[in-house]
């Protein structure tokens, strides 16, 4: 029972027996309720908060990632260029994880789904040793994380709540524990009766602690000195498992289903994507951003790949070029000045037309109410900055059945036949132009030009670009000059 309304039933009773409590308890009541408004508009304000830092967190978060997933695609880097893209982009993926973990522990709902989510276990520990390494060695102490080798990679449980629980119980640690090794040993039983099925064991060995200070320690958010709430065992508890207490260590057990590789991603849709296979129309692709570098990273990831783009700075922009313009897909951002993502997309749907124009909302918010508050508004579909390559491509995939060139399949491939001859049929103008921009050595006017005849010669397009691509300017020129001194003058 609630302590609170026990002493409200209790005074309602007393003031029916005696008159003179009535006006008090009225006071009572009437304080009572403007704390409840008090703090409902304290949520409503945090709520804000969240929504806008959120947003101006992972705005710049996203040109991070973009441009880092872009770099490591790029086989012109150097060996240690490429080790240092791969540290950029894993140390942006750590701090994005840590945004969403504050955004979720500060909400008043709670995602259930996230207990089934899938999860990498090995990246997640690879992470904390990474995060906290340094803070550790700082404080006399060697972070070491013994990893058992029977221990799966990929698990379902809920990964951020895990990991919360771990930072907490980590960094309280390193606060508290005395110089030494700090340990946190992870190993993985199997269910007997359930392959599928398996206990997660956390043991965590903190040097020069009493066991009273452990026992103080798990039932504190701050250390053994803070005697604070259990937020400690109340996510143990949300994962199923209890933090037990033993001699200079803490132990865990967590029940974790195990996936199956067949139930991960097709790697192969994980292959590098270099190109639209040929056969396909001109793709007309709008990006409405106001954001400079947002914008540029989706211009660059599209027309590189062979899309024909378009960009916008806000929705005023977005529905003059659609007028005129008519894409085949809109990446909308939700916020932007003048006109909004939301009021573009409705005047849009709304438009003789507009229904088939696919709409997918951009939001760097991490609130769960924002898809909904799209599609309403008639976006086709929604993506959370920041972005990532397989899903852009995806989605195109799903919403325009667009079809795409992958790494491996092009260096296994013949070279489409080109010859001086093939190229001779095409306009003059546009042969000079490719052949001023072969000579300059400018891949992104070269692709424009073939994205121009993709439509009327896919096979030529498709053997241009993958010549581009490689870089193959002379071959082109080449072909160029041939077919220009042979073509009537």
């Amino acid at each position: 029972m609630d302590p609170l309304h026990d002493e409200l039933t209790a005074l309602h009773r007393a003031a029916a027996d005696d008159p003179t409590l009535r006006e008090p308890l009225q006071r009572v009541e009437a304080g009572l309720q403007q704390a409840r408004l008090a703090a409902e508009t304290a949520r409503r304000t945090r709520g804000a908060f969240l929504a806008n830092m959120s947003h101006e967190l992972r705005t710049p978060l996203n040109a991070i990632l973009g441009f880092s997933q872009l770099l490591r695609q790029d086989r012109k880097l150097a060996p240690e260029q490429l080790t240092h893209v791969e540290i950029i982009h894993r140390s942006g993926e750590q701090l994005l994880t840590l945004i969403n973990d504050v955004v979720e522990l500060s909400r008043q709902d709670v995602d259930e789904s996230r207990a089934g989510a899938n999860f990498d276990l090995l990246q997640l520990v690879d992470d904390l040793e990474d995060m906290l390494y340094l803070r550790a060695e700082r404080r006399g102490l060697r972070l070491r994380v013994v990893r058992d080798p029977g221990l799966p990679r990929h698990c379902r449980a809920d990964g951020p709540k895990l990991r919360q629980l771990f930072l907490l119980l980590l960094g309280n640690a390193i606060k508290f524990a005395r110089p030494g090794e700090l340990g946190l040993h992870l190993t993985c039983e199997l269910d007997a009766h359930d392959p599928r099925r398996a206990t997660l064991r956390c043991q965590l060995r903190l040097p020069g602690l009493e066991r009273a200070d452990l026992e103080a320690f798990v039932r504190s958010t701050g250390g053994p000195r803070d005697a604070g709430p259990s937020l400690a065992q109340e996510l143990a508890g949300a994962l199923g498992g209890e933090i037990e207490v033993g001699a200079g260590e803490l132990r865990i057990d967590l029940p974790v289903a195990i996936v199956a590789p067949a139930d991960l991603p097709d790697p192969a849709r994980e292959r590098p994507i270099v190109g639209l296979a040929p056969g396909q129309p001109s793709y007309r692709i709008l990006v409405a951003e106001d954001r400079w570098q947002s914008r540029q990273l989706l211009v660059h990831m599209l027309a590189r790949v062979g899309f024909d783009v378009r960009e916008a700075s806000n929705g005023a922009e977005a529905l003059e070029i659609w007028q005129h313009w008519r894409p085949h897909l809109i990446w909308m951002d939700m916020r932007m000045p003048e006109v909004t993502g939301l009021e573009a997309t409705l005047r849009i749907k709304r438009s003789p037309g507009g229904k088939q124009t696919v709409v997918i909302a951009l939001t760097a918010s991490a609130f769960e109410e924002d898809p909904a508050t799209a599609r309403a508004a008639g976006c086709d579909d929604f993506v959370r900055k920041p972005i990532r390559m397989p899903e852009v491509f995806a989605k195109l995939r799903e919403h325009l059945g667009v079809v795409y060139r992958h790494e491996d399949t092009t260096t296994t491939a013949a070279t489409p036949s080109l010859t001086d001859t093939t190229l001779a049929g095409l306009p003059r103008p546009w042969l000079g132009a490719l052949h001023s921009a072969c000579v300059q050595a400018d891949l992104d006017e070269i692709l424009g030009l073939v994205a121009q005849i993709r439509s009327d010669a896919p096979d030529t397009a498709a053997a241009l670009d993958e010549l581009a691509r490689s870089f193959n300017f002379e071959h082109i020129t080449s072909l160029t000059r041939s077919a220009l001194a042979g073509g009537p003058a």
